[in-house]
């Protein structure tokens, strides 16, 4: 208990700091515990070098004791007030940090840029501890156009006032959410979709190592493979989407949009659209290569 016309100054049991400078008695004292005019005595009283950013000092209650006792400006200010003191305090320099709601926004925005219906599920979000000229500035996120595949980590850069850089690390985990076909029945190998065999729901795709087909080009294509109820439909679980079978007719095309000749021909190739293949003109049996541009259409070159 404090004598009579003394003050009981709790001292805190952590105390975080934003830059280098030494520790005084009045950084640790929780200052709703002190009126104005003490505290401002006690802000002269030195206790131990700061931390540096990053870093943190722990001081027991002996050695705040101890130190208190070799400066005469406690010595005299210890009349009118009763230190409380708990067994260990920690001065932390956690300098300047980003706002994590900023930091999530940002990186939600660049990552939609490459999936516009995927929703992203931060965690485990650690921000760069900066020195405190850094507070208040506008800071540049180094993205390289990827979206990650679980955890992430990005170099983010601000500009202080004296116009250098000051970098920094932003890492942590994400876990993404898409809209994908769902079999809503076990599929057996060589089966065509109907419309009635799938359902677009919302999955977990962070580790996925190819991307899930569009409802519209499942229906009617053929799996080559057999399929759970409730199983994503991947791309490679479909036969490819060809425009030309080798062997059937196509319709070979030759020139541009100013003059067109159409010839019947027969693919030796099978190809998707964009694919060069080889055809064989019907009438005269002459091979030749064309493009690939729509279904049974080869552009001839």
């Amino acid at each position: 208990m404090p004598a009579f016309g003394q003050q009981a100054l709790l001292v805190r049991s952590h105390t975080l700091v934003s830059e280098v400078k030494d520790i005084y008695l009045s950084d640790i004292v929780d200052k709703n515990s002190t009126d104005n005019e003490l505290f401002k005595e006690i802000s002269s009283v030195k206790l131990a070098n700061g931390p540096r950013l990053g870093e943190r000092r722990v001081l027991s209650s002996q050695l705040i004791s101890r130190l208190l006792r070799k400066q005469a400006h406690f010595v005299q200010a210890s009349k009118k007030m009763k230190l409380v003191i708990p067994s260990q305090v920690i001065v932390e320099n956690i300098g300047y940090t980003l706002n994590e709601r900023d930091v999530e926004n940002r990186l939600n925005e660049v990552w939609a840029k490459s999936c516009i219906h995927c929703r992203f599920q931060i965690s485990s979000l650690s921000l760069p501890k900066m020195k405190s000229q850094a507070q208040k500035l506008n800071w540049d996120l180094d993205y390289d156009g990827k979206i990650p595949r679980g955890q992430f980590s990005y170099k983010v850069t601000v500009k202080n006032q004296e116009g250098q850089d000051i970098t920094g690390w932003i890492q942590g985990m994400v876990r993404i959410f898409a809209p994908v076909p769902i079999a809503t029945r076990a599929i057996h190998f060589g089966e065509r979709l109907t419309e009635h065999d799938l359902e677009v729901k919302e999955q977990d795709v962070t580790y996925s190592n190819d991307s899930a087909i569009e409802r519209e080009r499942a229906i009617g294509r053929r799996v080559i493979r057999a399929i759970r109820s409730g199983e994503v439909l991947w791309s490679n679980f479909f036969e490819k989407d060809y425009a030309t079978r080798r062997g059937q007719p196509v319709k070979l095309i030759i020139g541009d949009q100013g003059w067109q000749l159409t010839l019947q021909g027969i693919a030796e190739m099978d190809g998707q659209i964009g694919d060069t293949i080889s055809v064989k003109n019907s009438k005269s049996n002459k091979v030749l290569s064309g493009v690939v541009i729509g279904q049974h259409e080869v552009q001839v070159q």
